[in-house]
């Protein structure tokens, strides 16, 4: 059933324009209820969208040319943010065994103050988290740390200098699209604050597989020396080998 429905999805958006897309690297700026469509998990007779091209989003035309602009980080530090350590520990030792001098904000220690100022002086930020961000109106999602919570609001407001924002294991973040041509979520937040890429998840996943995942993503990102949409692609095609159904692989949507 559900690769009969992406089959669907295909011919409906991707067919009608697919003589354009001669490229192998493809930006799509959905609009509205299509930023939670899994692109790359979109196909037709002969095989995957993931398996033809690099695919990466924008939210909106003006982001889009915001992320194009914008210059490399100067920051040098990474920092992974994990406020309920106990839901994620494969994904922590993952990003741990993947980027040596990853500094960890953890339990007790991720703070509103701590996390603000993590974030404001590192070039990588990686927020684990387990749960999800459900259909709520943008300006109530937040990400639950020690002492409270941490809107879209205040992290649309943060002064980031950070090449790549990862948003791992929060199920829907892209806050209600039902009426928005931009989305105003945690994602696009993390976009508005000043990061360069932002790389997040559209539904929760297992612990083990955001472990996978994050591991392969940044053995192939190498601290930068590959673009996050190459690295993406890589761990995609990765973790549909060991996994063959979308729901596992599909779930990773990169704003780059």
């Amino acid at each position: 059933a559900t690769e009969s429905h992406l089959r669907l999805l295909y011919e409906l958006l991707i067919a009608p324009v697919a003589a354009w897309l001669d490229q192998p690297q493809v930006v799509f700026v959905p609009h509205g209820m299509l930023h939670a469509l899994p692109f790359v998990a979109l196909r037709d007779a002969s095989g995957w969208m993931l398996e033809r091209h690099r695919i990466s989003l924008a939210p909106s035309g003006r982001l889009l040319g915001q992320m194009a602009r914008q210059p490399a980080s100067p920051r040098e530090g990474a920092v992974l943010v994990a406020a309920d350590s106990s839901a994620v520990r494969e994904e922590i030792a993952a990003a741990a065994r993947a980027c040596p001098g990853l500094r960890q904000v953890r339990d007790g220690e991720a703070t509103l103050e701590q996390v603000r100022a993590a974030a404001a002086a590192s070039r990588h930020l990686h927020v684990a988290a387990s749960g999800e961000v459900r259909d709520l109106a943008p300006d109530l999602a937040a990400l639950p740390l020690a002492d409270g919570r941490l809107n879209v609001i205040d992290i649309a407001h943060l002064r980031l200098q950070a090449d790549l924002v990862v948003l791992s294991g929060i199920g829907s973040t892209l806050g209600n699209l039902s009426h928005a041509d931009e989305t105003l979520g945690l994602a696009r937040a993390f976009l508005l604050a000043g990061a360069r890429a932002v790389l997040y998840t559209l539904w929760p996943l297992p612990d083990p597989v955001a472990a996978e995942f994050c591991e392969c993503f940044y053995r192939a990102w190498n601290g930068g020396r590959q673009t996050p949409a190459a690295a993406a692609h890589e761990a995609r095609m990765e973790l549909r080998r060991r996994h063959a159904h979308p729901f596992f692989w599909g779930a990773f949507q990169l704003y780059a």
